[in-house]
């Protein structure tokens, strides 16, 4: 309900400052123009000549024949190289003067009344450039196009003048009023989570005998564990899908999936410089799909769940949390400890100001409410890495139990203040990590699952505000 009322206010917000600005000048792009318009537009810097950069590299297009079909590719290539190869060179000045004709047509389109492009050309050849701007006067001029000259301004003897010469005068803030801010931080799980006492997930005694996967692979396991990249801007892509699908839908038929679910899967479609596909990966995402809804979670009181049973209106992606803090780092290290929690907090963090974050999927399903975080983690090329000992290995080693903690209590904050008579143990359901690339229809590999004592949330709770 909160997140609800605070995206409409943030919409009439928005809605307010539109209205406000409409006669503003804006100074944008021409890249960010596209797709907009102007009442009168005034457009600088088109008249530039195609030039090779001094350092660094270059990028160009050019075709290469493998297997008898030739292909574009992009090539990188240092100037002075380029310039040797008079083939390259010529594509290279050809692909610029392409690109400067797509900007000119971008913008002397945005304007709905007029469009004043300021440039050294002349109409009348005193002066030639060597553009796409120039090109195209020439031809507004043999075609007559409604073009003309803006009249000359005889700049000799013209300078600005300051009407009103002012000086300002500061003032130090006031000692107490330094003070009573210097302690206060904005923090997260990623300000407050260390690396320390904890080994990468790769590691191992040097004389620790290598395992080799024995496993038969499939299709799907060669795509998910191989072919699948690694890394943030993925896991950002896998976090999207989720955010955008229903959960109800049925992702065994294509055809059948809204326009909106559909695109989210063409979205690891790989395609060429036309956008034409070349690599196909929408069917293998759309089983990754599958497998996550369709895979066991585990309640509280043993019974198991999927996620494509949930009610969609009971469902809030990327909730946003912050609750007050200030308490000491020695106390709450002394708390986890005692639960016998593998967590570490980074050295020197004061507790004190707000604490912020955001889960990736807050839910509810039959009276309890669960925190779900999608992982995209490569932890190996092989299912049974993502049995339970590969993946508390992952939790561990990635401090993921401290990230759970917090948004636990973030939770129970919340849940307390809007159901009555609300207790941890009865509306709490617990906490899901899903690694994505381990999970599996109607199993329970790549998933790990833990809900916290209450007593624990309870005193962590109260030390986060002492």
């Amino acid at each position: 309900y909160r997140k609800i009322e605070l995206e409409k206010e943030e919409k009439k917000d928005y809605v307010m400052q539109v209205e406000t600005e409409d006669e503003a000048v804006q100074i944008v792009s021409i890249h960010k123009s596209k797709g907009l318009q102007y009442n009168i537009v005034l457009v600088e810097g088109l008249d530039s000549e195609p030039a090779l950069k001094k350092n660094g590299f270059v990028s160009y297009k050019a075709e290469l024949e493998i297997n008898g079909l030739k292909k574009k590719r992009i090539y990188f290539d240092y100037p002075d190289n380029l310039m040797a190869h008079e083939e390259n060179y010529n594509n290279y000045i050809l692909q610029n003067r392409q690109e400067d004709r797509r900007l000119l047509y971008v913008a002397m389109t945005r304007a709905k009344y007029m469009c004043y492009i300021f440039s050294e050309c002349k109409l009348d050849g005193e002066k030639e450039l060597n553009n796409a701007l120039f090109d195209f006067l020439q031809s507004a001029q043999e075609n007559d196009f409604l073009i003309r000259n803006a009249p000359t301004i005889n700049d000799k003897g013209l300078r600005y003048v300051k009407k009103h010469q002012f000086s300002i005068k500061t003032h130090p803030l006031h000692n107490r009023i330094l003070n009573a801010y210097s302690n206060w931080f904005k923090l997260s799980y990623s300000s407050i989570s260390g690396d320390g006492g904890f080994l990468p997930l790769d590691s191992m005694d040097e004389f620790q005998e290598i395992e080799f996967n024995t496993e038969e692979p499939t299709e799907y396991d060669d795509f998910i564990f191989n072919q699948l990249e690694k890394g943030a801007l993925v896991g950002t892509k896998l976090h999207e899908i989720f955010e955008t699908i229903q959960f109800d839908e049925d992702f065994s038929d294509f055809k059948n999936l809204s326009a909106k679910s559909r695109f989210a899967l063409y979205r690891f479609n790989q395609k060429d410089e036309n956008g034409e596909v070349i690599i196909e990966n929408s069917p293998f995402i759309q089983q990754l799909v599958m497998n996550t809804l369709e895979a066991r979670l585990p309640s509280p009181d043993g019974m198991t769940f999927y996620l494509k049973d949930l009610n969609p209106k009971n469902q809030l992606a990327e909730m946003e949390f912050n609750f007050n803090i200030k308490g000491q780092k020695a106390m709450i290290d002394s708390i986890l400890a005692l639960h016998d929690y593998p967590v570490f907090v980074k050295k020197g963090i004061q507790f004190s100001g707000m604490m912020n974050g955001f889960v990736d999927l807050f839910f509810e399903y039959d009276g309890r409410y669960y925190i779900l975080d999608w992982k995209s983690n490569y932890l190996g090329d092989r299912i049974s890495d993502y049995e339970s000992e590969g993946v508390l290995k992952a939790m561990e080693n990635n401090n993921y139990h401290l990230q759970y903690l917090i948004y636990t209590v973030a939770a129970h904050q919340f849940l307390g203040s809007r159901i009555k008579n609300y207790d941890y143990n009865q509306h709490f359901g617990g906490v899901f990590y899903l690694f994505l690339r381990g999970l599996r229809k109607g199993k329970q590999s790549g998933v790990f699952s833990h809900r916290p004592s209450k007593e624990l949330i309870e005193t962590l709770s109260l030390a986060l505000k002492r």
